[in-house]
């Protein structure tokens, strides 16, 4: 009985001792016997000891194998961690063709044209964009063009275009800032001021073709304001800016002006100095049409404060249905740029730069005929300026009594 016993401890010891060299990958070498029989001690009749044997050696081949596999998948996992990690520090903008990449329905419901339009505005600016370079890797202008109209279209932010193209944040912000200044630079090219006789007269023919403003002769343009809450990254917070926009009858922008909302004022802006200044800047009986936020002029006419006869109050109704064409002017520039509702910006350089971009833009949307803007996005709320607005212009007031007379021929 003792005998078993201690062949039974011997044999667990063996079995163990055998389990840790397969684990650590040593090779026992076989024991060669002179009778060619292992001695006495390690002989056994007992069928219950055999198993006991055949038991500890099958779980520590398990065991090994196990181990191998669990070695094999660490190393695996660490060189594939090393690679992303690689990845991570040098990351390289690909090359993005919005177009090919995106079904009609993700295209449109992210960027609020059709394919056919975003091409049409590619192939019109894709002069004005040099490749970057970034990482001794080129940037083409097709890849700028897409990142940029990308960021102009969505809410989203920088960190998360950065993740969703898989491009490194620095070479995000370089990009589509670099989108920013080259439109923005060229910004006359697409947002004109009629200066000249000829162009005066096309564009006063813009509304005399629309049934709502025909009715008012001499009728030059549309003015409207919105207010926008901004993030500025020089100051670490979040303000409001206004944004003046001067319309034809074709809805095109052919003023743009922004401002601090602390500081905003007609006056102040470049077309309220302009047609203070150069009485050239409107033909001869030009006038403007504005909402309430608006001075009265001689060449701005606003509604009457006070409704105090009959004829004031329809010529006031004739006034709001105009002047709401150039509100939904910047309604329908809120629903095709929503970068507009969580706007971000280095300072306030670079805010005027991305809205000049967005007016050139929705220019050529219009030249284009693009309406493929969501419904959903529709916002109507109007902007209403804290200091309010006298009407103790004498000219001012004897200009609109003719605008008047003439519109309701009286």
């Amino acid at each position: 009985m003792e005998d078993k016993a201690l062949i039974v401890n011997i044999a667990t010891i063996l079995a163990k001792d055998i389990g840790f060299d397969q684990k650590n990958n040593f090779k026992r070498p076989v024991p060669s016997y002179p009778t060619g029989k292992p001695p006495p001690l390690l002989q056994s009749d007992d069928e219950a000891f055999d198993f006991f044997i055949q038991h500890h050696l099958q779980k520590s081949q398990t065991t090994d194998v196990n181990w191998k596999r669990k070695f094999q998948f660490e190393e695996k996992f660490k060189t594939r961690g090393e690679k992303e990690s690689k990845s991570k520090e040098e990351p390289t903008p690909g090359r993005i063709n919005l177009i090919q990449d995106l079904t009609v329905d993700v295209f449109e419901s992210n960027l609020h044209l059709s394919k056919n339009t975003f091409q049409q505005l590619y192939d019109s600016i894709k002069g004005l964009i040099n490749p970057l370079h970034s990482n001794n890797t080129v940037i083409s202008n097709q890849t700028i063009f897409s990142l940029g109209l990308w960021k102009l279209a969505t809410d989203e932010h920088f960190e998360e275009i950065s993740r969703r193209f898989k491009i490194p944040l620095l070479a995000c912000h370089l990009i589509i800032r670099s989108f920013w200044a080259v439109i923005s630079d060229n910004s006359k090219k697409f947002i004109k001021w009629p200066n000249t006789q000829s162009a005066q007269h096309l564009h006063m023919k813009t509304f005399e073709d629309n049934k709502n403003l025909r009715d008012f002769p001499r009728l030059f343009g549309l003015i409207s304001i919105k207010r926008l809450d901004i993030f500025l990254e020089s100051e670490d917070e979040e303000t409001s800016v206004i944004l003046q926009i001067t319309c034809d009858g074709k809805q095109r922008i052919i003023d743009s002006f922004v401002d601090f909302a602390t500081n905003y004022s007609f006056n102040a802006s470049t077309i309220g100095q302009a047609l203070e200044c150069d009485p050239n800047a409107l033909p001869a009986g030009g006038y403007l049409i504005g909402g309430n936020n608006f001075p009265l002029k001689p060449y701005l006419i606003r509604p009457f404060e006070m409704e105090c006869f009959q004829d004031e109050s329809r010529f006031n109704e004739l006034l709001r249905k105009a002047q709401s064409i150039s509100d939904s002017v910047l309604n329908k520039m809120m629903r095709r740029f929503n970068t507009l509702y969580a706007l971000e910006a280095k300072d306030m350089k670079e805010v005027r730069k991305v809205l000049e971009t967005i007016c050139s833009l929705h220019n050529m949307c219009q030249e284009f005929g693009d309406e493929c803007i969501p419904n959903c996005w529709e916002r109507s709320e109007k902007c209403i300026l804290a200091s309010k607005v006298n009407e103790n212009n004498q000219n001012g007031r004897k200009r609109r009594l003719e605008v008047m007379e003439e519109v309701l021929n009286i």
